[in-house]
């Protein structure tokens, strides 16, 4: 198992981009990510788990957009690629 530094871009610097660390640290857990520790509320979290760097970004991009949907008050979501 590797450690790995998550950084999602563009949550919270406005009140429609807003997400719970909380939520975002339970939506990784659930996706099998172990060790899950959010910094602030940066959107840069720290993770592990084993793979390649496009496994954890698959694991990673759904469940952020998870947790950002449940507290989110606006209808689009900001994401990019996260696997490059």
């Amino acid at each position: 198992m590797a450690r790995w530094v998550v950084l999602l871009r563009g949550i919270n610097v406005s009140a429609s981009t807003r997400i719970a660390m909380s939520d975002l640290r339970e939506q990784l857990t659930r996706a099998g990510l172990g060790e899950v520790r959010t910094h602030l509320q940066s959107g840069n979290v720290l993770v592990t788990a084993g793979g390649k760097p496009e496994a954890v970004a698959r694991k990673v991009r759904p469940r952020s957009q998870a947790a950002w949907e449940r507290t989110s008050t606006s209808w689009s979501a900001p994401w990019r690629s996260c696997a490059k």
